[in-house]
């Protein structure tokens, strides 16, 4: 009975033992493989001193990364290098520079418009063949496909973020999901190591009730308001004079640019891309003014805008 009952003990201890040492074993290797997550380290060190807010910036910028980084394997495995294989030294004519384009061909000038090396790289479209096979690997098929495979595969990647993050988020919008509770016991961020930071998110919980407020405002008003619609039919309008201009003025500068030869000014042979950057540039801000006289909510209104 007695060295029965010391052999059980010797287990047990051989047990514990063993179960201690596992344990042990198997947090280390959690550890090293949050170490060997990229930019894990300094993510940690940004949320302990400005909170988990402002690192799931950084986190997204990462998860866009790795995103980023299928894409182009995908692209580069099937379409990049099949091509490059199978050409055998030999190009086109389509993919030769003229002798007059190799002398430019590595300007910045040149290469700020993708002109020159850019163009007749795998970058674009017009660099791949359209054989039907080229030594039983169909390179126009595997582009569509590929083609195909990146949209599925990042429409897929968002959905499933958009899900995760929803259902990690308690902070939703519905009624029945007692929005004010939510934000006033689990608005404020434990994560949060710095003054500064605690008094910006104090503001920001501010800010959440302001606009919870102004969302149930927006439900108690009159919808039939001939004011407010007076005003957007108003708007309407200046948005289709803007759309209408500037359409006038991309159609009259490209215009210009076919009839534009070397001896011209700078101005008129940047004309484009100036005026491209002015209407990217100063469009949307007058979009956004105009969207005051609407009356909407600022959530509604950035949607039209972006839309």
């Amino acid at each position: 009975m007695a060295h029965g009952k010391t052999t059980r003990d010797l287990l047990a201890r051989v047990n514990l033992l063993i179960v201690k040492h596992w344990q042990h074993l198997k947090r280390e290797l959690i550890n090293a493989a949050a170490f060997l997550i990229p930019w894990e380290h300094r993510i940690k060190e940004i949320e302990s001193h400005f909170g988990s807010v402002v690192a799931s910036y950084f986190t997204f910028l990462r998860w866009l990364f790795w995103v980023n980084t299928v894409i182009a394997t995908l692209l580069i495995a099937f379409v990049i290098i099949p091509e490059r294989k199978a050409r055998g030294g030999t190009l086109d004519v389509r993919k030769e520079m003229l002798p007059e384009e190799k002398a430019v061909a590595t300007n910045l000038l040149t290469l700020w418009d993708f002109e020159g090396a850019l163009k007749y790289s795998p970058m674009f479209y017009g660099f791949y063949s359209n054989r039907e096979k080229t030594k039983g690997y169909r390179i126009p098929f595997a582009y569509f496909m590929t083609g195909l495979a990146v949209y599925v595969y990042s429409f897929v990647a968002t959905l499933r973020k958009m899900a995760e993050n929803s259902r990690m988020s308690k902070l939703s919008e519905k009624d029945d999901e007692c929005v004010f509770s939510w934000k006033l016991f689990t608005g404020w961020d434990y994560m949060i190591g710095n003054a500064e930071t605690a008094q910006n998110r104090v503001a920001s919980i501010i800010l959440g009730f302001k606009e919870v407020l102004l969302e149930e405002r927006e439900k108690q008003k009159d919808r039939r308001n001939w004011k407010v619609i007076g005003l957007r039919v108003l708007v309407n309008i200046l948005v289709l004079f803007l759309l209408a201009s500037s359409a006038y003025a991309v159609v009259l500068v490209v215009r210009r640019s076919t009839q534009a030869t070397s001896k011209d000014s700078w101005w008129r042979q940047n004309e484009i891309t100036v005026v491209l950057s002015l209407i990217s540039v100063a469009f949307p801000v007058l979009f956004e003014l105009i969207g005051f006289l609407e009356s909407y909510h600022p959530r509604k209104q950035l949607r039209i805008q972006l839309a």
